[in-house]
């Protein structure tokens, strides 16, 4: 057996950053519906799923800066980490003196991307029945996702426009949150962090 052979790594260190990962999946699925816009809505759905998943995913790596590295307060992160998003979010922005508005942009979708996030993470089968539906209101040949009140609440959120928005939003909102607490922003740099290994020989 060779030198090479025998060798092993004693210990090897990599960060994991899932917001860098979850947002370039989401940038892919909106390039793809970009291109192919008719039929995809999977894409589409992607792309929003996307958003609220990378956003909670920065705002845990800026509360785990503030709170665990910087305060070395643990416990104070463990309680606020459990909470809501909405609720995660205020306790960040007075953590850092700021206020958050959450009706002014780009703030004003993070209610509606996490209200997707849980319709789809909670979601249930269901029975959508509309009657007397004016035939001269649809097109020649309807489908059933052109007939009004046979979506449920969170398809009619799956259109291009609102995928396009909310991923300028998320990227907008990441910027801010990580520019005022002064932590690398893991949407722009997320493969970019260092890691290293201990070589022995056996």
């Amino acid at each position: 057996m060779t030198a090479a052979a025998r060798r092993m790594i004693r210990q090897a260190t990599r960060h994991v950053t899932p917001a860098f990962t979850l947002n370039q999946v989401g940038g892919y699925a909106l390039e793809k519906a970009q291109r192919t816009e008719e039929g995809s809505l999977l894409e589409i759905t992607t792309v929003l799923l996307m958003c609220p998943l990378t956003l909670e995913a920065v705002l845990n790596q800026v509360g785990h800066k503030l709170f665990v590295e910087d305060d070395q307060d643990p416990r104070r992160w463990a309680e606020i980490e459990r909470l809501s998003p909405r609720d995660k979010v205020k306790a960040i922005a007075k953590r850092l003196g700021i206020k958050v508005d959450l009706g002014r942009k780009p703030f004003n979708v993070f209610t509606q991307m996490f209200e997707f996030r849980s319709e789809l993470a909670h979601a249930k089968s269901m029975k959508l029945t509309v009657t007397d539906v004016p035939v001269g209101s649809l097109d020649d040949d309807p489908g059933l996702a052109d007939i009004p009140g046979l979506q449920a609440s969170w398809e009619t959120r799956c259109n291009l426009g609102t995928a396009v928005r909310w991923r300028e939003a998320t990227a907008e909102m990441s910027q801010f949150l990580c520019s005022t607490a002064d932590v690398g922003n893991p949407l722009i740099g997320g493969y970019t962090t260092t890691w290293s290994a201990d070589f022995v020989d056996d």
